[in-house]
């Protein structure tokens, strides 16, 4: 007898109503396979060792081939070898993660015929600007590598957890006084010519502020590992305060504002009261225990903080504001399509000594500047769009009871580098540029369709069938028990 087959149904991935965002069991390093371990070594090199690691390369000729660099060649040979449909698809039509994948296509496209029409002016040049722009090709890369959530996510951990590091190290070099690792940067930055002494740059600042966000938002939304996420966000706020890097705080306080809206209203209410707390310890601290070395670091980075807002007595926020009225009304001039690569965006005059000769010499240290003089409004409409279709569709995944806190995590970490982009070399840095498109491909493979989970059918299976009657064979027993033959 054969029994029939049990009828199977499916379950997909959505959270159930009132459940929590969880984290769900990520991809080990033998399930990422030779792709996934390329992102997560890239990632830990450049959080960890920052600009130090991304300036890792090699000379071909004229042309600098640095670690961002043979990190794609390696990244789209494996996607050749191992994933050449996605890889085919994406490079003849853009078809590939819905429109961010799209919009980087374009991208890509329009930054190869900019080199194109530059070359033969700018030489150099238009090669260094069709990196800053051509670099979208990561998503791409990425996205087919990370073919699964369970990869993803454990990306968005790597990412996450070696910002941690970075910081400890940052501080343990920092009060214990080596001096080693992190040199100090000291400037005035108030009307009473207060002297900051920050320690690391604007570079460390912001990898620990990505890694910062990331981590309240874990702790925001799931209960897995939240008091080690609250320890370590304390961790890396503590290390922000020694860089004492401006534009990673308005980053922090945009991540800040978004993961209001990402949380429910408990979890809104005790984020709200963990920041009401950190600003009672800023005014505490200093008083009662005032030479602490935590003392010494809150006082220097709210002076910091202030002299950036008070503007005139901030040498470095004169410096950028020059630059960015030049800038702007170059774009002015070629509101649409910009200047094109290669071209100097502002005059001899207000580049600095310390700046000549390097491969980033003369940009307006705002990124999105970079981008309207270069590619005008509709490149910046490219890299904005991917941008921010990236960190819609990573909002929506926030409720999944798998990956929802990775999910949230990459959104967050979007918004903080929209805000850090404002002050800084963002796009202009390879490292950066490459974190921004892995975590935004990050968040769109997290943010991917439900699969199907098959489960039992739970009505009960039907009774087995009596076997087929065959009157043929009934008669010749009857006949051969009369004795016939």
């Amino acid at each position: 007898m054969i029994a029939a087959a049990q009828p199977m149904s499916y379950a997909s991935d959505a959270a159930p109503a009132g459940r929590s965002a969880g984290l769900g069991k990520a991809a080990t390093l033998s399930e990422l396979g030779f792709g996934g371990v390329l992102v997560v070594t890239y990632l830990v090199l450049t959080r960890i060792g920052h600009l130090y690691a991304a300036k890792i390369g090699v000379q071909i000729g004229p042309v600098p081939l640095f670690l961002t660099e043979m990190f794609i060649l390696a990244m789209g040979a494996v996607a050749l070898v191992t994933r050449s449909a996605p890889l085919v698809v994406w490079l003849v039509s853009g078809g590939l993660a819905r429109a961010p994948g799209f919009m980087l296509w374009l991208l890509f496209v329009v930054s190869l015929v900019y080199t194109v029409a530059a070359f033969g002016d700018w030489g150099i040049l238009a090669v260094r600007d069709f990196a800053i722009f051509g670099y979208g090709v990561i998503f791409a890369l990425v996205y087919i590598v990370l073919d699964t959530r369970e990869k993803a996510a454990a990306a968005m951990r790597w990412f996450t957890y070696s910002g941690i590091v970075l910081a400890l190290l940052l501080i343990a070099d920092t009060v214990s006084g080596a001096h080693i690792l992190f040199l100090p940067e000291v400037r005035f930055v108030t009307a009473a010519q207060f002297a900051a002494t920050s320690y690391g740059g604007g570079d460390v600042g912001g990898i620990i502020s990505f890694s910062l966000i990331a981590l309240l938002a874990y702790a925001a939304v799931s209960s897995e590992r939240r008091p080690f996420h609250l320890i370590a966000a304390a961790v890396c706020f503590f290390a922000l305060m020694i860089t004492q890097t401006r534009a990673a705080v308005l980053g922090l306080g945009l991540g800040s504002l978004y993961s209001l809206f990402g949380m429910r209203t408990t979890q809104r209410l005790s984020f709200l009261a963990l920041g009401a707390g950190a600003v009672i310890a800023f005014f505490v601290v200093p008083i009662l225990l005032p030479e602490s070395g935590l003392a010494h670091s809150i006082v220097s980075f709210t002076a910091a903080v202030q002299g950036g807002i008070g503007v005139q007595h901030d040498e470095n926020v004169i410096f950028r504001l020059l630059r960015w009225d030049r800038v702007f009304e170059l774009w002015r001039e070629h509101p649409i399509f910009g200047v094109g690569f290669g071209q100097p965006l502002v005059p001899k005059s207000l580049i600095t000594a310390d700046e000549n000769g390097a491969f980033n010499a003369g940009l307006p240290h705002n990124t999105y500047l970079t981008v309207l003089a270069r590619l005008g409004l509709f490149g910046f409409v490219l890299i904005m769009g991917a941008w921010i279709t990236s960190v819609v569709l990573a909002t929506r995944a926030i409720r999944r009871p798998t990956f929802g806190g990775d999910a949230f995590a990459a959104g967050a970490a979007l918004i903080a580098m929209m805000g850090f982009a404002t002050f800084v070399l963002f796009l202009e840095r390879p490292m950066h540029n490459a974190a921004l498109w892995i975590v935004a491909a990050i968040a769109c493979r997290l943010a991917g369709p439900d699969r199907p989970r098959p489960i039992a059918d739970p009505s009960p299976p039907p009774p087995p069938r009596e076997p087929l009657h065959n009157p043929i064979a009934h008669a010749r027993r009857i006949a051969q028990a009369k004795g016939f033959q």
